[in-house]
């Protein structure tokens, strides 16, 4: 492997949330998750415009800490489509 250990800094990932109708979810439901950079980023999808739209971006290591504490309350069931409906900005 030319980069190695693959850390946040050296993984590009895309997530799409699409469903049964193979269709984006409506806002505020987030539609794509991308990670770049040590950054996570959050869009929704407009419809109208037909194309995402920035919502929220954080830190890998602070959206890493949210979800490892939620795994300790008990609080992350394993449903993370459910948990990322509630991702808000501020």
């Amino acid at each position: 492997m030319k980069d190695y250990p693959i850390t946040s800094k050296n993984v590009n990932m895309m997530i799409g949330f699409s469903g049964d109708d193979h269709d984006y979810p409506d806002p505020p439901s987030i539609a794509l998750v991308m990670t770049a950079n040590d950054k996570v980023n959050y869009a929704r999808y407009d419809k109208i415009r037909r194309k995402f739209i920035d919502d929220y971006e954080e830190s890998y290591y602070d959206a890493l800490r949210i979800v490892r504490e939620e795994e300790l309350s008990g609080k992350n069931s394993g449903d993370q489509a459910e948990s990322l409906k509630c991702i808000s900005p501020g």
